[in-house]
């Protein structure tokens, strides 16, 4: 590994969207400190198109507090065409979204979304209530925003214009007074996806939801555990969990593994805890994990790597 980050002086980095083997888009601000509460911040943009040897400063955001926030998510489709979604600043059981698009690989941005607890938004735009995720895109026009819910429907709105409006996305969803939780959409190929949502009902697993029209449509099976864990999707049939099932006598040997878009799951029975791991294999045998937040039946946070799937 080598360093390959811009010279941003006092700068951190806060967000950063890999876009293909050779570009990088990264964000960077100086964060205000705790004794400057309220105090606004300017984001910079930042590209690369040669792996990190060179970076190029483009343009920046200003007036956006940063302080005591969630650092935001940074999400591009191409070397043009990107996002940047601020969650959080909101009440118990519902958060604001801040969303942020380029159109240009950073030199210029513009926000299409201001989702506030307080005043309720319009009509076409994201709404106050729940957790939100991110705001996650497959193409330069459509993406979700997907979120956590104490109570009430499920929660997933998709975008058909970049982020300007959005409305409910369509789901055969079970009915549950227990809320729901559904994860930001994963996408293969511009129109194979899958999600993982839990309808919060005790005892039940959670669902794996997939897509092969581009998010038009969604269908679901079950997966082997409850509420969502790691997931990771190589193509339209061959993925991964990694999560205790239900009931399991060793939970920490809970890899599970499907061939068949989720109709079926197997338990690869890792040698390790891989509860709350992150997930990213290449092909059906070569993969990594990493856990940030190790726990005492777990490894130190280290990268690891199977070649056996």
């Amino acid at each position: 590994w080598g360093v390959a980050a811009p010279g941003i002086g006092t700068e951190q980095i806060i967000a950063v969207a890999f876009v293909d083997a050779g570009a990088a888009r990264l964000l960077a601000a100086v964060v205000p400190s705790p004794d400057n509460a309220g105090a606004k911040a300017v984001i910079t943009s930042w590209a690369s198109d040669d792996g990190g040897t060179h970076w190029t400063r483009r343009g920046s955001m200003t007036d956006i507090a940063l302080l005591g926030q969630p650092p935001g998510s940074l999400d591009f489709v191409d070397r043009q065409h990107g996002w940047y979604s601020i969650t959080g600043l909101g009440a118990a059981g519902s958060s604001a979204i801040f969303i942020y698009r380029t159109s240009d690989g950073g030199a210029e941005w513009f926000e299409v979304d201001s989702t506030y607890v307080s005043p309720t938004p319009g009509q076409s735009k994201v709404p106050a209530g729940c957790d939100k995720n991110p705001a996650s895109f497959i193409n330069a026009t459509t993406g979700w925003v997907t979120a956590r819910c104490n109570g009430g429907p499920y929660f997933m709105y998709v975008t058909h214009d970049g982020g300007l409006s959005w409305r409910n996305q369509a789901l055969a969803f079970p009915t549950s007074q227990y809320g729901s939780q559904t994860s930001p959409p994963q996408f293969t190929t511009s129109k194979d996806g899958c999600m993982l949502a839990d309808a919060g009902t005790p005892g039940a697993n959670s669902l794996l939801y997939v897509t092969t029209d581009g998010g038009s449509t969604w269908s679901s099976n079950a997966t082997p555990g409850p509420s969502p864990q790691t997931l990771d999707f190589l193509d339209a049939h061959n993925g991964w969990v990694a999560g205790s099932p239900n009931s399991a006598v060793a939970p920490e040997s809970a890899l599970w593994v499907t061939h068949n878009a989720g109709r079926t799951w197997t338990n690869a029975a890792p040698n390790l805890n891989l509860d709350g791991a992150s997930l990213d294999f290449v092909t059906t045998q070569l993969g990594w994990a990493f856990d940030p937040f190790p726990t005492p039946s777990s490894p130190p946070a280290e990268l690891l790597q199977t070649t056996d799937g």
